[in-house]
């Protein structure tokens, strides 16, 4: 069984365009999932949207809380509720085609070594349907760089919101995972490798559809905070705890 976990926030003007047909295609391609809504605190009538659809198929579950917390806080709900021997992390626009899930799924069969799959844009056999814009592109490698700088994680993408565990891994990974929101996909990665479970990179095919506006120096600043954070948790020992 797969469990897929997808965050919303304020997803309402998007749900029907995106959602909807993704969720279709995973009751086409999947023999047995759960499809994890987890709603991040929307102002919008996302909840009532995602009730309103959990009522006609069973397979979706909703979960979520009132006050907006961040991408990472929704996906750590998520996964303490997944009931399914591997669970998928993506999001609610589709980015990731369902075709990812199963190429995942199947890795994870076929190398019972690796307890982690995670997807990475910059693979050469990676393809992007709809690119990044150039500012977004380059802001985003130097993340990468300060990451590895900051970690000695030399994984290529870090941040990619696509990514597999197995579920007792899963369970542990998001126990010792504490940044809500600017560099939680990225300490997830870390965890996952500081507490010595296998991570593998798998090359992906993705769609950017972000209509976010990211603010440059803003973002820059939340991201240095969020790498100190790591740095500091790590000091502390809280990776390493039982």
């Amino acid at each position: 069984m797969i469990s897929i976990v997808i965050p919303f926030y304020n997803e309402e003007k998007r749900l029907r365009e995106y959602f909807d047909p993704f969720f279709e295609h995973m009751c086409r391609a999947l023999d047995e999932f759960e499809c994890i809504a987890v709603d991040d605190g929307s102002t919008d009538r996302t909840r009532e949207m995602l009730l309103e659809r959990a009522a006609q198929n069973p397979q979706l579950v909703i979960a979520g809380y009132t006050v907006n917390q961040g991408r990472s806080a929704a996906v750590r709900t998520g996964m303490f509720k997944a009931k399914g021997d591997f669970v998928w992390e993506t999001d609610a626009d589709a980015s990731y085609d369902v075709s990812q899930c199963i190429m995942f799924q199947k890795y994870l069969d076929e190398h019972p070594e690796c307890d982690v799959v995670i997807a990475t844009r910059e693979h050469r056999h990676s393809r992007a349907v709809v690119n990044q814009p150039p500012l977004r592109i380059f802001a985003g490698k130097g993340f990468r760089w300060l990451f590895r700088v900051g970690t000695g994680i030399l994984f290529s993408d870090v941040m990619a919101g696509c990514k597999m565990y197995r579920r007792d891994a899963a369970a542990d990974i998001f126990a010792h995972q504490y940044d809500n929101r600017h560099v939680g996909p990225a300490e997830t990665v870390y965890v996952a490798t500081r507490r010595g479970y296998t991570v593998h990179e798998l090359p992906v095919t993705w769609t950017d559809i972000s209509t976010s506006n990211i603010k440059y120096i803003r973002d820059t600043i939340r991201t240095l905070k969020g790498l100190m954070g790591i740095v500091i948790r790590t000091l502390e020992g809280k990776y390493d705890s039982p």
